[in-house]
């Protein structure tokens, strides 16, 4: 029976041959392809090794029965890579839909404000906030309501999750460390909003949640 290839000697044999990063980066990572992980982690080792040149060497001192899989580790991590480009593909696709509705989501709340709140003054959109760090993270839209409130506008074009709680946090504390005269709200707009949103917005009562439905009127124009 061929013997698959051993994973704990394999990594020993990346670190004796000053590949000691390469090595940690395979044993930490998370990949998966259909149900294999070990396996993939194997492949991954196995074009590693023919990429330094070294996998005879290898094959010699460590897996005998290295020549006979070579193919399945090689042809697995094709298949991987493959997929692992499409799902990019797909992702950047989606991204580049994702910041185009969010955009006309902008520009329309930009011009209708009041469909939020009455007497709801627009001051900024893409308004900055400087981090420690130097970069800057952008509200989407900064508002001020009949109060005087500021009020932090977040759009999220599909699902709002639990996770923009985070985000807007930052926003708010960010805002108040430049306006800390003033009472902060935040309301945060999105297609769907989340059972798990809705929870972790509990006790903050500055946060509203608002939802969108956004529709297509036709009308002809000539007789």
């Amino acid at each position: 029976m061929v013997k698959s290839l051993p994973l704990r000697d394999a990594y020993l044999f990346l670190e004796q041959n000053n590949l000691k990063l390469e090595a940690e980066e395979i044993r930490a990572s998370k990949d998966t392809y259909l149900k294999y992980d070990s396996t993939l982690r194997r492949a991954k080792i196995v074009v590693l090794l023919k990429e330094k040149g070294i996998f005879e060497k290898f094959v010699d001192e460590v897996w005998p029965d290295g020549i006979t899989k070579t193919n399945f580790y090689v042809n697995l991590y094709k298949r991987f890579v493959n997929e692992l480009s499409k799902q990019i593909e797909e992702e950047e696709n989606e991204e580049d839909i994702t910041m185009g509705d969010e955009s006309n989501l902008q520009n329309f709340l930009l011009k209708n404000i009041h469909v939020i709140e009455p007497d709801l003054i627009v001051l900024e959109k893409e308004y900055a906030l400087n981090m420690p760090n130097g970069k800057n993270r952008f509200i989407d839209i900064l508002a001020e309501d009949k109060n005087k409130n500021l009020v932090i506008i977040e759009l999220k074009v599909n699902r709002g999750h639990e996770r923009v709680i985070g985000q807007v946090l930052l926003y708010r504390n960010l805002l108040k460390r430049t306006h800390s005269d003033k009472y902060i709200r935040v309301i945060i707009v999105a297609r769907n909003i989340s059972n798990e949103l809705k929870i972790a917005t509990e006790g903050h009562d500055f946060i509203e949640l608002y939802n969108y439905d956004m529709t297509f009127v036709v009308n002809r124009i000539n007789d």
